[in-house]
């Protein structure tokens, strides 16, 4: 889906004659997108994206981020757990059912890449991973797509990629309803 270019694209008669998008600092982006999901017509909704039972476990040491994913994905109809470092996430794996995992890479307590490893060495089952940084270099990412990670999104993202990891994701996971 690409992202509008103009106010015509949204719906209104005014055209803009740089695209918005780059008109916005980067640190606004998601503001920005926020401000407009309601009135962009190729929106995914909560009816052709999630099913509501999908959970999610944010981790994320920033608060902030953390807040700003916390309500695009609820919106987006996923039901959200939220972990500060990898130690509260390990806990909440432990003791609560997760369908997905939403991970920053550079955290306190051994980072995203300790988190992964420990998922693949101690769970049953594996979620899917979706790892959200702002300084991946390519190395690091083909070391964390080897390890089975679902998708790697680059701070600052755009809704659109958000969603679509988290429709790609929702695919690998097993149905609830297998009897």
């Amino acid at each position: 889906m690409a992202f509008p270019t103009s106010i015509t694209a949204l719906g209104t008669a005014s055209h803009t004659p740089e695209p918005l998008a780059r008109r916005i600092k980067a640190s606004n982006l998601v503001a920005f997108q926020r401000a407009f999901r309601y009135n962009y017509k190729d929106t995914v909704t909560m009816d052709n994206l999630a099913p509501t039972a999908m959970i999610v476990l944010i981790v994320d040491d920033e608060i902030e981020i953390r807040a700003i994913l916390i309500e695009e994905i609820s919106y987006l109809g996923y039901q959200v757990l939220e972990a500060g470092g990898v130690q509260e996430a390990k806990e909440i794996l432990l003791n609560n059912p997760v369908d997905i995992i939403l991970t920053d890479l550079s955290m306190p307590e051994g980072g995203g890449t300790h988190l992964i490893a420990w998922v693949s060495d101690h769970l049953a089952t594996k979620p899917p991973i979706i790892v959200l940084s702002g300084h991946i270099d390519h190395h690091i990412k083909k070391s964390i797509l080897d390890a089975r990670v679902s998708t790697v999104l680059n701070k600052p993202y755009l809704e659109a990629e958000l969603e679509k990891a988290l429709a790609d994701a929702t695919l690998q996971v097993p149905s609830k309803t297998a009897i």
